[in-house]
C-alpha cells in the first residue's frame, strides 16, 4: 500500500457499507452498483486502510437526505 493510502482515510457512507454487506449474502455475491463494488475491492485489497465514516448530521442532530444522486438504485427500489 502507498503512503497516500494510509494517511488519508477512505470516505464512505455508514448505509454503502450496509449495503455492501447485503450483498455478499445474495446469489451472486456481491453488490451490482459500480461505486459499492469499488469499496470492496478496495477495502479487499487493503484490508488495514483507515475509513472515514461521512453522513449529513446537522449541528443540532438531526438527519439531513443527501439526495437521490448518491444512492444506490437499489435503495431507491427498497426505500419505496
Amino acid at each position: 500500500m502507498n503512503k497516500q493510502m494510509r494517511t488519508s482515510p477512505f470516505s464512505v457512507r455508514p448505509y454503502q457499507l450496509l449495503c455492501i454487506v447485503c450483498s455478499l449474502g445474495e446469489e451472486p455475491p456481491g453488490p451490482t452498483n459500480k461505486a459499492l463494488n469499488k469499496i470492496l475491492q478496495t477495502v479487499r485489497a487493503h484490508p488495514d486502510i483507515p475509513m472515514s465514516l461521512r453522513c449529513n448530521a446537522g449541528d443540532v442532530y438531526a438527519c439531513h437526505d443527501a439526495g437521490v444522486s448518491e444512492r444506490s438504485p437499489r435503495w431507491r427500489v427498497s426505500a419505496r
